[in-house]
């Protein structure tokens, strides 16, 4: 049934029983020097405890089946570093999960709440606990989190949400689609590239908050309650994408805006100017000015923005105040 295959000089053994219509994982025909157990695309509804006892276990891929639980036992394993469950039914977590995981997906489940023991997985460096009903976080959570670079809690039932003071190694971030009413309290992450934060509720920002992100890329924040933008965001030199449609923006920082920022999205605001030194945004290649009740000076500016998009070789998009879209040549 299973297939067992040898690995990088038959030091690694994976068990791959991958679409094979299985409603549970015959534990008896996994090799005893297994690595990895590829399991996915079947209807298992539970994993075997004895899992816990294979020695040379690291990774399981139970992805995409009809798992309720993760059994208990597997608390109890220190071989464990990758556990791959997205797209199950899992609605609880044990108390405790195997201490030395490294990557751990729970992404698309019905999780409502997370383990107080979630915070000692120190050795964590990707966690994806998106798509499920989470409704809050504590700062326990996160404190031993510092080799965490990828963290996904988007689409979930967020309210309140814990400090990331601790998770000074992230490269990603993303919390969109809850319902989160303030910023994550930030401390230092220069290596912080995406933050998502739209579909929220963030009314204000402080000011400084962006210079706790120097190296940021990308920047989505649409779609929450925002009247003001920080001044510190142009402190990010390397800024190229920046999403802040559907919001009650105001105004906009005067600049120098970061210049090699391409993606600029201010429709659906209450801006009525726009400042000057968006004229010198030379790499701007995707803007959006739709709905925006913009005064003489700034559709000056709005009209420089257009011909920094659609100048021919750029493939550039301008999207002007009556939504219509122009192409560069």
């Amino acid at each position: 049934m299973g297939c067992a295959v040898s690995k990088s000089g038959d030091k690694e053994i994976e068990y791959n029983v991958e679409e094979q219509d299985l409603i549970s994982l015959p534990f008896a025909s996994i090799p005893k020097n297994v690595s990895k157990i590829t399991c996915a695309n079947n209807k298992i509804k539970e994993l075997p405890a004895e899992l816990s006892t294979l020695r040379t276990l690291k990774e399981i891929d139970a992805s995409t089946n009809a798992l309720t639980t993760i059994p208990a036992d597997f608390s109890t394993s220190e071989s464990i570093e990758k556990l791959l469950l997205f797209a199950n039914k899992i609605k609880e977590l044990p108390a405790t999960l195997p201490p030395n995981l490294t990557e751990l997906n729970l992404f698309n489940n019905q999780i409502k709440k997370l383990p107080p023991s979630i915070g000692d997985l120190a050795k964590l460096e990707e966690v994806n606990i998106a798509a499920n009903k989470l409704m809050m976080t504590t700062d326990a959570m996160f404190v031993k989190w510092s080799a965490v670079t990828v963290l996904n809690l988007y689409d979930n039932n967020l309210v309140r949400f814990g400090s990331l003071v601790n998770c000074v190694s992230l490269t990603e971030l993303r919390l969109s689609g809850n319902a989160i009413e303030a910023m994550p309290t930030l401390s230092s992450h220069p290596s912080l590239k995406i933050f998502e934060m739209h579909k929220n509720r963030v009314s204000v920002i402080p000011d400084g908050y962006f210079e706790a992100t120097p190296s940021l890329e990308r920047l989505s924040l649409w779609g929450n309650m925002l009247t003001a933008v920080p001044t510190s965001l142009l402190s990010c030199a390397g800024l190229l994408g920046v999403q802040l449609q559907e919001n009650k923006i105001e105004a906009l920082p005067g600049g120098p805006y970061p210049p090699r920022l391409e993606t600029l999205f201010l429709h659906d605001n209450l801006l009525t100017t726009l400042p000057q030194g968006l004229k010198r945004c030379f790499a701007l290649k995707r803007v959006n000015i739709a709905k925006l009740n913009l005064d003489e000076a700034g559709t000056d500016v709005a009209e420089a923005m257009k011909a920094l998009c659609i100048q021919p070789g750029t493939s550039g998009i301008f999207w002007d105040k009556s939504g219509v879209q122009h192409k560069s040549a």
